[in-house]
């Protein structure tokens, strides 16, 4: 599918600390390819919210098989705590059914719970210098945030879930992320290479950013790669063939790896990665970038003007009534002149945030009809987007 080669941004907590999601244990892999999904669909919503199709995330995701992912689960983790009791298991179930509750006893509805109820470690977005030093704030997130469950009573087997996304994921998503290849991540999934995938993409981007060789840790990188082996000449030998297996998924990782020995080691143990690139690359990566960035001021821009009308203009008819709202909320953003001054506010900040080092020279530009603010306002509320050449 040319849908899956394409590059989404993923949160460096993933990939530089790719045994992150260990901790959901069988559930490992789904979790990890819910978390890509959902990590996709956050460059695409403005409120981090979506639903989640089952059969919508089989293709994106490449799984063939629906029945795996909604095979029955004895144990689900809502229920974990009478795992040792099959009497107040089964007791707690018939509650809950009782009570028209959701078991999440499925193996996609298990993995999506625990995203909601298991936290993760996070780096709270960018480093800052201070006097002392760098710092970093680490803080403890849900992925999930929000989760609702829905059926359709005509067709039994029919679910959907809509997923409210952790906001600080999505921060880091804009500031704190590497980019990975879905297509490649798919295939390494199915051989359990993903998260040496992860990392090596992740180490690729800092080596290049820094011009530097990468020098991870041999265990570490065996723990990534799922070699166990207790003779150390079998775990070179395993894990060197599943690097370059690695590599013949995903030439475009460009990189030449060896072993070398240390000044202290008496064997070559140490792993050694050369990464390799191009200007093009660098160019390439840099209008990925700011292409991202632009969708990002979009949505920020369309997120800020829909609380600007919903708090002005709510009180004039039935916010319950989605047609009603999305009819005059498509009114207001169409009509130039209302609340004018308030809208070209929203975009300058919106700039503001994603565009800092240019964001003194838009500003700068002179007000009035035929303005080139006036022109990237009105190109704006005309056709949804931000001409970032107006903004260098």
């Amino acid at each position: 599918m040319e849908e899956d080669n394409k590059y989404i941004r993923l949160d460096k907590n993933l990939t530089r600390n790719a045994n992150l999601f260990s901790k959901f244990g069988e559930r490992e892999n789904l979790v990890t390819s819910l978390y890509v999904y959902f990590c996709e669909n956050a460059q695409r919503d403005i409120f981090g919210k979506f639903r989640l199709d089952p059969e919508e995330f089989m293709v994106a995701m490449g799984y063939k098989s629906r029945s795996k992912l909604f095979q029955k689960v004895k144990v689900p983790y809502k229920l974990a705590e009478f795992k040792d009791s099959s009497v107040k298991l089964e007791k707690e179930k018939q509650k809950l059914l009782k009570l028209n509750d959701e078991l999440f006893d499925s193996v996609l509805g298990d993995a999506l719970y625990m995203m909601m109820a298991m936290n993760l470690i996070l780096v709270n977005g960018r480093s800052y210098n201070t006097e002392d030093g760098d710092s970093k704030s680490l803080e403890s997130h849900q992925i999930i945030k929000k989760l609702t469950v829905y059926r359709n009573p005509k067709r039994k087997n029919k679910i959907y879930y809509d997923i409210s996304l952790n906001e600080d994921l999505i921060a880091n998503l804009k500031h704190y992320f590497d980019h990975i290849n879905k297509k490649t991540f798919i295939s390494c999934r199915e051989i359990n290479l993903h998260n040496l995938y992860f990392y090596i993409t992740s180490l690729r981007e800092f080596c290049i950013s820094k011009n530097l060789l990468g020098s991870p840790t041999f265990d570490f990188l065996c723990s990534l790669a799922n070699v166990n082996d207790t003779d150390i000449s079998h775990r070179k030998k395993k894990l060197k063939v599943k690097i370059l297996n690695l590599l013949k998924l995903d030439p475009s990782l460009n990189f030449s790896f060896t072993y070398i020995k240390r000044e202290k080691d008496t064997y070559e143990f140490q792993p050694e990665f050369k990464f390799h690139f191009t200007d093009d690359e660098r160019i390439s990566k840099a209008i990925l970038i700011n292409q991202e960035k632009t969708v990002f001021v979009i949505n920020d821009i369309e997120k800020k003007l829909y609380e600007l009308f919903k708090t002005r203009y709510s009180n004039q008819f039935d916010i319950n009534d989605k047609l009603e709202f999305d009819s005059k909320y498509r009114s207001w953003k169409e009509h130039l002149m209302s609340d004018k001054d308030d809208k070209l506010k929203i975009i300058l900040s919106s700039v503001k945030h994603e565009f800092p080092k240019n964001y003194s020279k838009w500003t700068n530009y002179p007000d009035g009809p035929g303005s080139n603010k006036e022109k990237v306002y009105n190109t704006y509320f005309k056709t949804g987007n931000i001409n970032t050449r107006e903004l260098y």
